[in-house]
């Protein structure tokens, strides 16, 4: 059959035909990915409330004033007297209990006079607690020894004993010019009886 020969060119085709045919193409599947991130979350740890300090000068005070330095609330807060002091009802004071070799340590003047009047009594049951301890172990006994060596009371015997030394004079005389100064200084019988007592105390 012989071909026909078109003198026109043929006619796009209908729109609506194209669309169909676009929407049969298919459509590679793209799958997308998102990335995962890790995030480090540092958890504080619950703050303390900061330790409430008092001011220095506080402090002092009550160290000067010879009160216990164990402060509840601050000095502005305690109550007052009219003239300004601190009423003694708010200070909670608490006592030490001394071992007895800190007993011994720690002896002043006063302690020994607490003990009794009579010296040589005091020089006794000084005896008796240092043979005590000897009985607990011999160590205890050096360590009684020792503490009363450095006891405040027995530094004023080594000071007298230094001072006679140094002045040319004698215990008397310097104990004479002690007392004029501080009448309830070491009399010369507590003075005699401390010289026996670190003569009969021995390791």
């Amino acid at each position: 059959m012989p071909l026909l020969k078109l003198d026109h060119e043929l006619a796009p085709p209908v729109p609506s035909l194209v669309n169909k045919i676009k929407d049969q193409v298919v459509k590679p599947a793209v799958t997308i990915v998102e990335p995962t991130i890790s995030v480090d979350i540092a958890i504080e740890p619950t703050k303390q409330p900061p330790a409430t300090t008092f001011a220095k000068t506080d402090l002092k005070t009550v160290i000067k004033e010879g009160l216990s330095p164990k402060i509840t609330k601050p000095i502005s807060l305690f109550d007052k007297t009219e003239s300004g002091k601190i009423k003694m009802d708010d200070i909670k004071y608490r006592p030490r209990i001394f071992s007895p070799i800190e007993e011994l340590k720690y002896m002043t003047l006063g302690n020994w006079r607490r003990i009794s009047l009579q010296p040589n009594e005091v020089k006794e049951k000084i005896k008796i607690k240092i043979n005590n301890l000897e009985k607990e172990g011999y160590d205890k006994k050096i360590a009684a020894i020792q503490a009363w060596k450095i006891s405040p009371i027995n530094q004023l015997y080594v000071d007298i004993c230094r001072a006679s030394l140094a002045l040319g004079k004698s215990t008397k005389e310097i104990l004479a010019e002690k007392r004029k100064v501080e009448p309830n200084y070491l009399t010369d019988e507590e003075f005699t009886v401390i010289i026996q007592l670190n003569q009969e105390l021995k390791f």
